[in-house]
């Protein structure tokens, strides 16, 4: 599952340069991910969860305030979310420039770019990660 993904953003990179947004596959391009694929999608979730976890309690300590339970508390539970997209995108980058290393070297020659980002459903913009 991992690899037809990864062909499918290498032949967006080889063929659209820039332009990788989750746009529609070119003729001939690798198929998209289906729904079969789910489980091994979630696996490569958990990490990302894991982290953000871990940064919402130190984030909690910082604050002064009592480490609340991110699973009962719904305010620490979305900043919970929120922090599980953006490490996700910073998993998603190393992964893609680890097990890619032609994208590696178009992206150290400056022949493109990766930007670290998400789409956000709530209010239809795309948020850059830090």
């Amino acid at each position: 599952a991992i690899a037809a993904a990864m062909d499918t953003f290498k032949h967006r990179i080889d063929h659209l340069g820039n332009y990788i947004a989750n746009t529609e596959p070119e003729p001939g391009a690798p198929p998209p991910l289906g729904n079969k694929y789910l489980g091994t999608l979630m696996e490569k979730l958990e990490p990302a969860v894991g982290m953000a976890v871990k940064r919402v309690v130190e984030e909690q300590k910082a604050e002064g305030g009592s480490v609340k339970d991110w699973r009962v508390d719904a305010e620490v539970k979305e900043r919970v979310q929120q922090a599980a997209v953006e490490e996700n995108v910073k998993n998603t980058t190393r992964l893609v420039l680890k097990e890619l290393p032609e994208v590696k070297d178009k992206v150290e020659r400056g022949e493109v770019a990766v930007m670290q980002a998400y789409y956000d459903l709530k209010t239809g913009e795309v948020q850059a990660v830090q």
